[in-house]
Order: structure tokens, then sequence, then C-alpha cells
């Protein structure tokens, strides 16, 4: 039965009625662009990485505790710098990586990552006078607007 099934799939093949292959991604993609997190180990952070990096952009991160680093790393996909804001930014410069927003979780931390020199700034979870804040949403809802909200082409 097995060599049955085997032969019809293979004559399907090559009639070229194989059955169609789907992506695992839904949604808009978007252009590989770089976005730093901090702290991704805040409430909803997993989230966040998640979303962003299934939109398409390169995630790096930083957590208020070094504990929660590699495993966040593992499960979203996002790059962990366990360094100083400034060796962040100077391996984000050898790579190409030219921060296109900086995602503050319940804090501001623009002083601390001046260095990174984002193109925005979005706070989620609190109002944050000078940049873009996300509030009253949940994890996923404040992940979905902040991947709008990231990209260069929305301006505000």
């Amino acid at each position: 039965m097995a060599d049955n099934y085997l032969e019809k799939r293979m004559d399907d093949y090559r009639r070229g009625n194989s059955a169609p292959h789907h992506s695992g991604r839904r949604g808009l993609l978007f252009p590989a662009m770089a976005v730093f997190v901090y702290p991704a180990d805040a409430p909803g952070g997993d989230v966040m990485l998640r979303t962003l990096a299934q939109a398409g952009y390169k995630v790096s991160f930083g957590v208020s505790d070094q504990a929660n680093g590699s495993r966040l790393a593992v499960s979203t996909g996002g790059r962990y710098y366990p360094l100083k804001p400034e060796a962040v930014a100077a391996d984000l410069a050898r790579r190409g990586e030219a921060v296109a927003a900086l995602v503050m979780l319940g804090c501001d931390c623009r002083d601390t990552y001046a260095a990174l020199a984002p193109a925005r700034s979005i706070a989620v979870g609190v109002s944050q006078p000078g940049c873009v804040s996300v509030t009253g949403q949940t994890p996923l809802g404040a992940a979905i607007l902040t991947v709008a909200l990231a990209h260069p082409e929305v301006h505000l």
C-alpha cells in the first residue's frame, strides 16, 4: 500500500499536480530592517520579539536580568546582546544594520541606548514625551502596532 501511495505521488509530481506548498508566514513581510528592544524580559516582551521577527525585522534585544537573555533568543528568533550599549552599537554598525527603531517596553532608555542612533523611539506600555507611545493594548496588539510604527515609510 505504501508503494502505491509513493508511486501515485511520483506520478502526480511528474505531471505537475503536486500539492501546493504553503509558507508558515502570514501577513505582510517588511524589508529587513533592524530594531532593538529593551528590556525584552518585560511582560509581553517575548510576544514583541516573536512578532517583530516573524514580520521580517532583524530583531536585537537586551534584558534587565541576564538569565533570561539566551532563553528569549532561542524561543523568539531575536539576537541577544549581553553587552554595554556602545558595544551593541559598534556590533550593529559592523554588521551594517542601522537601527530603524528603539522599542522600549515600560521604560525610557533613550539616553542609555543613544549610541544606537535609532531613527525613532517607540514606548510600549507607557506614555513618553518625544516618542511614539503604544498604550492600552494587549501584548499582541502592541506588537502588531509596533511592527507598523517601526517601518520607516510610516511618517508620524
